[in-house]
């Protein structure tokens, strides 16, 4: 009698392996489904959010722009204040090129009669810049350039005598060849002056902060939170180079990029 039964199990763990095969195979199958439709999903939000984005961006720029020069007007005036002395060096001429130019939050720091070349991936922001520079009277929007920042063209070797950008690094996918982009179209002797949010130190509570949020800011906007752009200003080649870190005095929700860089540097 026990042999008998011993032999019925014996018969029946096949089919039970069997059953067991098919619900994994199932399983595993519904898995990578939904990770596939997880994927798509993810690359369809990203392209109606950068779509969006285009539209939407300007408006948000503008008002960031206001509260950040609000607490920043600052150091943004010392920083430019170099621009004069490059200007009077060349006899009362100056050309900036303006990566990133957004809606022109830099323009009333520039010296007058300052040629400015704007160059922006956003060719909204046309408009926004041409009624900035009539607003702010004392300089002239010579070129509006569609454009990365990281492929300039259009923009000939030697050619300006400084290059500005605040706050467009972070979000640039290959900050190396933006720094060459700078030195390529600087004239001998030219400035590239930069104020950046950068990494925090590590082990501290903001760059745990910035660890934590940095993949929903690279998805929505491609800002790298974490990024230490020192090292790709370090290794651009330029002659001479002055740049410090310091914590900004930004409050709410831009407490996570207070770790700042400001600088320039000569070709």
């Amino acid at each position: 009698m026990a042999d008998s039964n011993t032999e019925a199990k014996q018969q029946a763990d096949p089919n039970r392996e069997s059953a067991t095969d098919d619900i994994l195979e199932t399983l595993l199958f519904k898995i990578l489904v939904c990770a596939l439709l997880a994927y798509v999903s993810c690359r369809v939000l990203n392209v109606v959010v950068k779509r969006l984005g285009s539209v939407i961006s300007p408006l948000f720029v503008n008002c960031f722009s206001s509260s950040y020069n609000s607490r920043m007007g600052g150091v943004k005036r010392r920083l430019f204040a170099n621009l004069a002395d490059l200007q009077e060096r060349n006899g009362g001429e100056l050309t900036i090129l303006e990566v990133g130019a957004g809606g022109g939050a830099n323009f009333q720091y520039y010296p007058k009669c300052s040629k400015i070349i704007a160059v922006d991936t956003n060719e909204r922001y046309q408009k926004y810049l041409q009624r900035k520079a009539m607003d702010t009277g004392h300089i002239v929007l010579d070129r509006f350039v569609v454009a990365k920042g990281e492929d300039m063209g259009d923009i000939l070797n030697d050619s300006v005598d400084a290059v500005v950008s605040t706050l467009v690094m972070s979000g640039m996918q290959h900050p190396e060849d933006y720094v060459r982009e700078v030195k390529r179209i600087l004239k001998p002797g030219g400035m590239f002056f930069y104020m950046e949010h950068v990494s925090a130190s590590k082990n501290s509570w903001t760059h745990l902060m910035q660890r934590m949020l940095n993949p929903l800011f690279v998805f929505c906007d491609g800002c790298h939170l974490t990024r230490q752009t020192w090292t790709y200003i370090d290794m651009g080649g330029f002659r001479r180079l002055e740049y410090s870190r310091f914590f900004a005095p930004l409050k709410g929700y831009m407490q996570v990029i207070r770790p700042h860089l400001v600088g320039s540097a000569m070709k």
